[in-house]
């Protein structure tokens, strides 16, 4: 009895053969699992969301941990600005 697909036989015994598609889409590209897992934009919107989060981490982070400077200031401006 002869089967279709050809079985690899090694000293240890048959090894296990993949049958799937073929390995790229035209894009050049293999798809993984990663290209099923998780479509495009949802991937996008999550990167987004991380990057928000950081920035807003950093300011909060600012806030709460450097104190300003309080002083007075005095700055002169010159008349021939203030007629403008």
């Amino acid at each position: 009895m002869t089967s279709a697909s050809p079985q690899p036989v090694h000293a240890s015994g048959p090894a296990l053969v993949l049958l799937t598609s073929a390995p790229h889409n035209g894009t050049g590209r293999h798809a993984g699992w990663h290209d099923r897992i998780m479509p495009t934009l949802f991937r996008f919107l999550v990167t987004i969301g991380i990057i928000v989060g950081i920035v807003y981490g950093a300011m909060f982070a600012l806030v709460t941990f450097v104190e300003p400077k309080k002083g007075e200031m005095t700055v002169r401006v010159p008349l021939d600005k203030l007629n403008r």
